[in-house]
């Protein structure tokens, strides 16, 4: 939502990337700056198999630009677009190999993703899984700390981030949860007319049976 994402050439290398560039009428809003420039320095630290790898970031003619390393593959939202639901073997196991992920996002940098879902989640030609986008990543300093404003997605946000409360792992889980219950279930836990009908449903709700939602699953 901050900018456009092209796949380029990385001349040095002789290698593809992926480079985001911060969309020019964004530069002047010092809130849309400062979450760019976060992304940049997150994505710097993490260095995991299945997260996707920060490559270089830096300004050029009034431009900021990140490059990450370029996955060939197909998203999980495009997926189930196509294929409606996932095997549940592939799902599990794409499950776990995310979990290791965000586990070490946590204990090793503090980091919650804040927006799992299956279009931030990439498998390649090989059938390796990676976990995409840090655009709203949060680095956690404070177990009091709470967001000024609510980001995610609705259909996987967790209750409380949809409150605006503080937040810990245990969000990134619930949020995996909800994924993988889509991805099996082939329709989200919670659905309605609206985004905030589906933010009201995740908060107030009990987590639904899958065979309600989907008697053929």
């Amino acid at each position: 939502g901050m900018g456009n994402v092209y796949l380029a050439s990385q001349m040095s290398m002789q290698r593809l990337v992926a480079l985001k560039l911060l969309s020019s009428g964004l530069v002047d809003d010092p809130n849309i700056l400062s979450q760019f420039k976060s992304e940049v320095q997150l994505s710097g630290k993490l260095q995991h198999p299945n997260i996707i790898t920060a490559i270089d970031a830096g300004e050029e003619n009034n431009t900021l630009f990140l490059a990450v390393n370029y996955i060939d593959g197909e998203d999980y939202e495009k997926r189930m677009n196509r294929d409606f639901a996932i095997p549940e073997k592939e799902a599990l196991e794409l499950a776990l190999k995310i979990s290791d992920a965000l586990k070490y996002a946590w204990e090793k940098h503090g980091l919650l993703h804040k927006d799992i879902k299956p279009g931030n989640i990439i498998r390649d030609r090989r059938g390796e899984v990676f976990l995409m986008d840090l655009g709203i990543a949060q680095k956690i300093t404070s177990k009091t700390e709470n967001d000024e404003f609510v980001l995610g997605s609705p259909f996987y946000m967790s209750p409380e981030q949809a409150k605006g409360e503080a937040l810990d792992w245990r969000s990134d889980q619930y949020s995996l949860g909800a994924t993988l219950f889509h991805m099996i279930v082939g329709v989200p836990p919670f659905d309605a007319g609206s985004p905030n009908e589906i933010i009201l449903k995740q908060i107030t709700e009990p987590f639904p049976d899958p065979k309600k939602c989907n008697p053929n699953a």
